[in-house]
Formats: C-alpha cells, structure tokens, sequence
C-alpha cells in the first residue's frame, strides 16, 4: 500500500468506528499490522481506545481505562441500579462466560430468550412499582441494557446475544460489579468487610 492510501484507509475505518464499534467481517484492512497501528494512534489522538477481544465479533472502541475500574464503569453507566447489575452478571454468565472457560467451542453464537431469563430469575426482580408485574420489570431492566450496548436483540424475537459493552467486562471488572450489586440490594458493603478481615490478619 502506498502511503496515501494507508493514510486514507486509517480515516475511513476511524469514521466507521465513529458508533463504538464495527463487524470484524466488514474491515479485513485491520489485519494489516501498519493499518492497525495506523488507527490506534488515530483514535490515542481523541482519548480512544480500539479494543480487540479475540472472542468478541467487533471491533471495540471505548474510552481510554473506561472500563479498567468499576469507578470508570459506574461514570459510564450512572443510571445501573443494583437490579441492572445482578441481571448483566446473569447475562454474562449466559452469553460470554461458556466461552471464556472453554466450556463451548469459540465461535459457537449463544443466545438467551426473554422467557428463558424470566421463567428462571425474572421473580427475584421485583419491580418498585407494584403496579406493573415482574415480567414487565424485567422486560424494561432489558431493554435498558440493550440500549446501553450489553445486550442485541434480535429483529422482530425477544431473543439476545451479547453486546459489545458485555465484552468490555473482565473479571477484576466483574468482582467489582458483582459487590456493588450486593451492596445496592442488600446494604452489604463487602469492601469494609474485606478491610476489616485485612486488619485482623495483620493484628
């Protein structure tokens, strides 16, 4: 390629990025090395990161550390209740975890249905409003997640597979998720828990 071209190619990729992230079929540029390169310093310029999660479908691009802290995460998504986090580590544990552990084969495409997630939690997300039902709850606690990126529903089903924002999340990301949850549920501070059991060791 000559240099104009790779120049050309960095900002056209940049532009389909633009939305957070991009189909890894449709940019077979990304797999050269000096492209690739080309459009991370690109995107450094703006404060971005491109992110490439070897089991992910997409191309990601988030802020830069936004989601290396839960503090980070909880400033990107500030209206996650505890109830919305519960469900997005059920979601997880669904959709990205029997990748990760090896447990299916890469490349197998899992998906969950409302009713699967309903029939099986949707009564311990009990809705503030007692004037809707639990499964009107959880419905809208999904549709939330899904606007935010966790989850893509697919046309016309209430069928999901994960989104690219469920991606992002790792397991020091999900320890953090998981207290928070705990904490916002039950009133359970497991951080002040953790500080005391560390001061008694050291006593």
């Amino acid at each position: 390629m000559l240099i104009l071209d790779i120049e050309h190619e960095i900002r056209s990729i940049c532009a389909r990025l633009y939305f957070g992230w991009e189909e890894k079929n449709s940019l077979p540029e990304l797999k050269n090395a000096e492209v690739y390169r080309g459009v991370e310093t690109q995107l450094a310029k703006l404060g971005l990161e491109l992110v490439n999660v070897p089991e992910c479908p997409w191309y990601l691009v988030r802020k830069y550390k936004e989601y290396d802290g839960f503090s980070q995460f909880n400033a990107r998504f500030q209206n996650l209740e505890g109830r919305h986090l519960a469900l997005i580590l059920i979601l997880y544990t669904k959709l990205l975890l029997p990748l990760r552990a090896g447990h299916v084969p890469q490349g197998t495409d899992l998906s969950v249905t409302f009713q699967q997630i309903y029939q099986t939690y949707g009564k311990k997300f009990v809705p503030r409003n007692r004037r809707t039902t639990p499964e009107n709850s959880l419905r809208k606690l999904m549709q939330l997640l899904t606007r935010l990126g966790f989850l893509i529903k697919t046309r016309g089903q209430e069928v999901y597979k994960a989104g690219p924002a469920l991606y992002m999340l790792h397991d020091e990301l999900l320890t953090d998720i998981a207290e928070a949850s705990i904490n916002s549920l039950f009133g359970v501070d497991l951080s002040m828990d953790e500080s005391a059991e560390t001061e008694e060791d050291m006593e």
